[in-house]
């Protein structure tokens, strides 16, 4: 089922429709309807690539020791991030009779689906995972190949993967460590799932992520199937390759699943406590 929500996710966000057993392409569906935010995230949106390698050299100079990230910075960066995260509302949009019935014998109950971990005046009933309690390394692979070793290899493999892979290129720059980005995207997704990393500054997303680009990231990861009933906006990423978009694409897949399969293995392992 992890796989299912994870796989959706990429090809809705990507623009792959399999119809018949053909795979078709069709573009890339980017949301709209959302303000460029902040002077900061309307400067990143505005600018592009250029003003994105300019922020990931900064903050590589800047965190290059990430140990000096103290447990309270992390927690109150995070904080605030998983609320800021939960006002980003998704577009309201009205779907076609087609684009809604496609989906109706995947749950018998439509109205049951993602929630923010974090709202605005009120207290979350579900806590947040800490890395340091149950990260993937540590937890989740660990109780996995206790109970299906091969798949927890090619799991980790396959995480591991996605999380390392570059080109070193951003849009036109070449050279460039991406290292910064990819890790703000893989973060602020598990973030969306109530994941902290204690060893992450949260408020290197806001210089990462422009608002729409966020927005975007929270519709694909959280309710893909409002995508397919929105027009293509292919103003984000501003300078991005496509095969770039689509490494975005990759990362927001294998961070889903890992965060549904660390929920799932959590609650699995207290049945064996």
């Amino acid at each position: 089922m992890a796989q299912f929500h994870a796989l959706s996710s990429f090809i809705i966000g990507t623009g792959i429709e399999a119809t018949s057993g053909d795979a078709t392409t069709h573009p890339s569906l980017y949301v709209q309807g959302c303000t460029s935010g902040s002077p900061s995230s309307q400067e990143l949106s505005e600018g592009g690539v250029d003003i994105l390698v300019e922020r990931m050299r900064t903050l590589s100079v800047a965190h290059s020791d990430f140990s000096c990230v103290s447990e309270e910075r992390t927690r109150m960066s995070f904080e605030k991030l998983k609320k800021q995260t939960a006002n980003i509302s998704t577009p309201d949009v009205e779907c076609v009779p087609d684009s809604q019935g496609r989906y109706e014998h995947l749950s018998p109950d439509r109205d049951y689906m993602y929630t923010d971990f974090s709202k605005r005046g009120e207290k979350t009933a579900v806590p947040t995972l800490k890395s340091q309690d149950c990260s993937w390394e540590d937890y989740g692979f660990s109780l996995l190949s206790e109970l299906y070793s091969q798949v927890a290899d090619l799991l980790d493999d396959k995480f591991k993967t996605a999380y390392s892979l570059t080109y070193f290129t951003c849009g036109h720059e070449t050279h460039i460590d991406t290292f910064p980005f990819r890790r703000g995207v893989w973060n602020y997704l598990h973030c969306l799932y109530g994941i902290r990393h204690d060893d992450y500054d949260y408020s290197q997303i806001n210089q990462l992520l422009e608002r729409n680009l966020k927005l975007f990231l929270k519709t694909v990861a959280c309710y893909p199937e409002k995508l397919s009933c929105t027009e293509p906006n292919l103003s984000l990423m501003k300078g991005f390759q496509q095969s770039e978009k689509v490494h975005v694409m990759i990362l927001v897949l294998e961070a889903r699943l890992q965060a549904e399969l660390l929920h799932a293995l959590r609650s699995l392992g207290h049945c064996f406590m």
